[in-house]
């Protein structure tokens, strides 16, 4: 009966640090950006064109780029202003 006892919380033991384990592989996965397709830029902002809600950031490197941005959140932009796009 001991022996029984013993094995089954053994096995349980087992079972349940095994799903920690996975848990703990999935969540580091999740968070790393280098394997995913996320693409952060930083810049500062050189045109805001309110009739299209685009903004345009140059990077410290001078490449520029447009992006779409919601018509509630362009009137708190302003040029000159440095901001972070998270793509």
């Amino acid at each position: 009966m001991k022996t029984s006892l013993v094995s089954l919380i053994i096995i349980a033991s087992c079972i349940g640090l095994s799903g920690v384990s996975f848990a703990e592989k999935a969540s580091s996965a999740a968070v790393n950006p280098a394997e995913s397709n996320i693409k952060i830029l930083a810049g500062k902002i050189v045109n805001i064109d309110t009739a299209k809600n685009e903004i345009t950031i140059q990077e410290k490197n001078g490449a520029k780029d447009s992006f779409m941005v919601d018509h509630k959140q362009i009137s708190s932009l302003k040029t000159n202003e440095w901001v972070k796009v998270t793509l």
